[in-house]
Formats: C-alpha cells, sequence, structure tokens
C-alpha cells in the first residue's frame, strides 16, 4: 500500500506541474493562457527577466513534472520544483496571504520534500530499473 501512495503523491504532484508548466509554454485557447501572459504576470509583480522566468519557468514545469507522472529520476526532478516553489512564495504569493496565496505552494513543498526523502515508491519507472533506492 505505501507504493501505491507514493506514487500517487508523486503521480499528483506531476501533473499539477504539467498543468501548470504547459500553459506558460503553448497558449490555450480555453484559459488564455501562455507566455505573454505569464510574462505580463511577473512583470507586474517585478520578478527580473520575466520573458526569461516564465518560459524557463514553464519548460521545468512541464518536464519535471512529466519525469514525476512516470516516476523517472524522481529526486532530480523533484529539486528544481521545490526551488521554482520557494521562490513563487516571496516573488508572487505572498502578499496573497496564506489562504488562497502560499498555501498551495507550501503544500507542494512538503510533499517534494517527502519524495526527496522517501524516494519514487515502487510503483515508477526508477523502481524498474534499479534506481528507487
Amino acid at each position: 500500500m505505501e507504493d501505491l501512495a507514493i506514487g500517487l503523491l508523486r503521480a499528483t504532484m506531476g501533473a499539477v506541474f504539467v498543468a501548470h508548466g504547459w500553459p506558460k509554454i503553448f497558449r490555450s485557447a480555453d484559459t488564455g493562457h501562455g507566455p505573454r501572459r505569464t510574462e505580463n504576470l511577473l512583470r507586474s509583480k517585478g520578478v527580473p527577466y520575466p520573458a526569461a522566468v516564465a518560459l524557463l519557468a514553464g519548460y521545468v514545469e512541464t518536464l519535471c513534472g512529466v519525469l514525476l507522472v512516470v516516476g523517472l529520476l524522481t529526486r532530480v526532478a523533484v529539486i528544481p520544483l521545490i526551488v521554482i516553489l520557494i521562490l513563487a512564495i516571496p516573488m508572487v504569493k505572498w502578499k496573497q496571504g496564506f489562504v488562497d496565496g502560499w498555501d498551495w505552494p507550501f503544500t507542494l513543498i512538503i510533499v517534494g520534500v517527502v519524495l526527496l526523502i522517501h524516494g519514487p515508491g515502487g510503483i515508477s519507472v526508477d523502481a524498474l530499473v534499479g534506481w528507487a533506492g
């Protein structure tokens, strides 16, 4: 049961990051998100180099999210996601307060730390190739 629980936690975190990263790279007709919108949001928050940060965040979130979903290079993939979340709190979320502000990034940081400590679990590509230890 532990492998299933860790696998669900890992895959859910990965799916959340793919869902947030993909629109930062590609414009979505249904949400209106896209690189320009993300850049403008970051610029309004005073983030330096907002265009580069938006694209970098989008690619890192999408790629590392996919890696988490399948459980490949889990401990490596979760580190940049934790860093993005740690940076997002003071740069974008802090002024919104805890509820509806930095509560969700904080929760994902904790999930990421659990995965970093525990590893990917037995239901993962890492386990298949012997990297889960």
